[in-house]
């Protein structure tokens, strides 16, 4: 069997891929080894609720976005831009003080910050909007750390807001992610929400997915190995093709291509709780501003999309990063009942999701080229910051790569 062009991976990245691939023409065949296309984005039914494959949401500034999106269609619900800490025993909410400048003086009283903080908050934040997209992410680079530290933010600043807010990001809690990923956060989430689709954060992968004419898509079928014109799947069927897209994370795209290991992913964990009521009160993200543990940050997608809970009730997010892969389901409740009180206890434990290959770690956040010199396509996130900006612009930079070579293919036979 052969064709224009072999897409291995059914995330996000390959089933853009492969939709810029048909429309464009090309005989196109996508594998993917789950029963089921959308990488990380995933969202299960449990007893009526949507639980996402780990706390995840949809951010609406990104630019390949709101080109490659139906956002209209994905019914989105918004969180308030900001969050609520958790600081000496109480709640603090800090919001983003360009959008609501009227929580400035509140968030100064109940000292989250100082007006100094939100001066150096504001310089990073007029440099991170400065210039292209494209200047920003080849800008030189540090570790997210060091760039906070030498801007001089207040400790109180840093550890009730700052790092807890970032680490949740990251996924990681030492913030030894390159500044690239923070300059580019920070220009995202100024001109756009956080947001989550009416249908879990599945349904973005499900609308890729719905272009694609029957017979493109083929899900349990693992590749074995690979070239870069050619795929072996592990039942022995081997197909050839004028050009070979990888579009899977950098651990198995590595491996496919005999590469030596790149760094870990991030790994995290959500557990998942059905409450009767709302224990925050608004759409907002709740952050441990206390850096004891075992939650980073906590959110109730039911309160910004009523669709992620059955009518009556409410879904609980609580998400745990690696720092503390030992904390039990009950470890999680023992702490978020020092937050909301007895009602945590009556609270019914729905799920506790593991997922060992959440965010590709993001220490130098290099934006690499689609094109290997040894004749590789290759797309994902793990290509430069990761997020659903990166794995669709690589998308879009495969699928041109790829239709460039099947021109070449034809024209020189």
């Amino acid at each position: 069997m052969s064709c224009d062009v072999l897409v291995v991976g059914g995330g996000i990245a390959g089933l853009a891929c492969a939709r810029h691939l048909v429309r464009d023409g090309l005989d196109v065949k996508l594998f993917e080894a789950d029963e089921r296309v959308g990488g990380r984005l995933k969202t299960d039914l449990v007893d009526g609720f949507r639980l996402d494959r780990g706390f995840q949401v949809l951010i609406t500034s990104y630019p390949e976005v709101r080109d490659s999106l139906d956002l209209d269609a994905l019914q989105l619900g918004r969180f308030i831009p900001g969050a609520r800490c958790r600081v000496d025993g109480g709640w603090r909410d800090v919001r983003d003080p360009w959008r609501d400048p009227l929580s400035i003086p509140r968030s100064l009283l109940r000292g989250v910050g100082s007006w100094s903080d939100y001066a150096k908050l504001a310089t990073l934040r007029r440099k991170a909007r400065a210039g292209t997209l494209d200047d920003l992410l080849a800008a030189p680079a540090k570790s997210t750390a060091e760039r906070l530290r030498e801007a001089g933010f207040s400790e109180r600043m840093l550890h009730t807001f700052l790092e807890p807010w970032l680490s949740g990001i990251f996924l990681e809690s030492d913030l030894a992610t390159s500044d690239r990923f923070l300059f580019f956060v920070l220009r995202m989430f100024a001109d756009g929400h956080a947001a989550l689709p009416h249908d879990g954060m599945e349904a973005i992968a499900t609308q890729v997915a719905a272009e694609l004419p029957p017979g493109v898509v083929h899900t349990r079928a693992r590749v074995r190995s690979a070239t870069p014109t050619s795929v072996t799947l592990e039942n022995g069927e081997s197909m050839s093709a004028r050009a070979v897209v990888v579009a899977l994370e950098g651990g198995a795209a590595a491996r496919l291509q005999g590469l030596a290991p790149t760094p870990p992913p991030r790994p995290v964990r959500a557990v998942y709780y059905a409450a009767e009521r709302d224990p925050v009160g608004a759409p907002l993200l709740v952050l441990d501003g206390e850096g004891r543990g075992p939650v980073n940050h906590l959110a109730v997608p039911s309160t910004v999309q009523p669709s992620y809970a059955p009518a009556g009730a409410h879904l609980v997010s609580a998400t745990v990063l690696a720092k503390h892969a030992d904390a039990t389901q009950a470890d999680v409740r023992a702490q978020l009942a020092t937050w909301f009180g007895s009602d945590v206890s009556g609270w019914k434990h729905l799920a506790t999701v593991d997922v060992p290959v959440a965010l590709p770690a993001a220490v130098d956040a290099t934006p690499r080229p689609v094109e290997t010199p040894d004749g590789w396509i290759v797309a994902g996130d793990h290509l430069g910051v990761p997020s659903l900006q990166t794995a669709l612009a690589t998308a879009r930079a495969a699928a041109a790569c790829a239709k460039r070579r099947v021109t070449q293919t034809a024209s020189a036979a």
